[in-house]
């Protein structure tokens, strides 16, 4: 995780999930089919990438949630760099913190906080060259963390650890398909729980991570939260 609340702790640390070491959880992986029906802009026909300003005028905005505020990243957190199962830290540390290999997507994120311990929302939209490119880059991200049962972090600059655990849960039907995951994180004396869903809809990636300690909010807010998210993206022309 990566929030910026979590960021202030004393160790100004942060989580690869959602929030400095929130989440890890998840229960059963549902893909959803739901064909937007819309036709193909002539950028996704030529596989021209947008600019990012295109990409973040298609991200949530508070306007379109309620009880948040916007809230920018603590440029002094960092996630830990440490694991003993590296591919799920990997893949959770660039789901909230990465950016894609330059050329292959365009990426924008946002972050909003309704209170110092939570919940925090982060979303994080990537627009790839081709439908196909998407559906790769979901797919490698559901296979890694699908096999996330349990796991230590650790932060090497001091030492501090803690567990995170990721169990698939029920995802909204949204986009083309659609995955859903609870995850829990405990260490440092305290605990945090998030649910983190991603939707490939067409050419995008859209991952949405709901955190708040000591667990993460109810489900069904975040089933609506990442609905607002998917529409507003596909609305988007130029993304």
């Amino acid at each position: 995780m990566n929030f910026p609340e979590i960021a202030r702790r004393p160790a100004r640390h942060t989580r690869p999930a959602v929030v400095v070491a929130l989440l890890t959880a998840a229960g059963a992986l549902l893909t959803g089919g739901c064909d937007s029906g819309s036709a193909a802009s002539d950028d996704e026909k030529t596989g021209r990438l947008p600019t990012r300003a295109q990409v973040s005028d298609a991200l949530l905005r508070a306007t379109d949630l309620t009880g948040y505020a916007r809230v920018k990243p603590d440029p002094k957190a960092t996630p830990p760099d440490r694991s003993d199962s590296p591919r799920c830290l990997r893949t959770l540390n660039d789901l909230d913190a990465g950016t894609p290999a330059r050329g292959t997507a365009v990426q924008a994120r946002i972050q909003f906080s309704q209170s110092q311990s939570g919940p925090w929302l982060r979303e994080t939209l990537r627009v790839y060259r081709s439908d196909d490119d998407a559906k790769g880059a979901y797919r490698k991200a559901v296979s890694a963390l699908s096999d996330c049962a349990r796991f230590t972090v650790t932060w090497s600059k001091d030492g501090n650890t803690g567990t995170e655990s990721v169990r698939e849960t029920a995802a909204p039907r949204l986009g083309d398909r659609s995955w859903a995951a609870a995850i829990r994180f405990e260490g440092m004396a305290f605990r945090t729980g998030e649910t983190k869903t991603l939707i490939q809809s067409g050419r995008q990636l859209i991952v949405i991570s709901h955190a708040a300690t000591p667990d993460a909010p109810a489900y069904e807010r975040t089933q609506e939260i990442a609905r607002r998210a998917t529409e507003r993206a596909s609305r988007n022309p130029k993304a």
